[in-house]
């Protein structure tokens, strides 16, 4: 079995080697609308992390409701431990990336594993 030692040592070797890139989390607080109901706010950067985008073959497009919502899918890798929701969007290289699965974070993982699709 790894000890935390090795396994931080791990998550900070992924980070460095393979991790490329700046990702900008990017996450909107609910406002009160003054009638009951909720507005989203504009979206604020709450963290800037390293990543690395690497684009997925689907099979198949992907759908939602009956229209396709993505023919071309990216994973995005963050650091192990960044907090990340899946309402949250991610600006990579002043591209904006919408969390379609945010996936399953583990205590024993190397990194987040997230993934997503470019919004025009």
């Amino acid at each position: 079995m790894l000890s935390a030692s090795m396994l931080a040592t791990m998550r900070a070797t992924v980070e460095t080697y393979t991790m490329d890139q700046t990702a900008e989390i990017l996450r909107s607080e609910d406002m009160d609308d003054g009638r009951g109901g909720e507005l989203a706010g504009e979206p604020e950067v709450v963290a800037t992390v390293a990543c690395e985008v690497v684009r997925k073959t689907p099979k198949g497009e992907l759908s939602e409701a009956g229209q396709v919502v993505a023919s071309v899918l990216y994973e995005v890798r963050l650091p192990h431990g960044t907090e990340i929701y899946p309402t949250d969007q991610l600006r990579i290289g002043g591209q904006l990336y919408e969390i379609l699965d945010a996936g399953d974070s583990h205590s024993r993982t190397l990194q987040a594993l997230l993934t997503c699709r470019k919004v025009n």
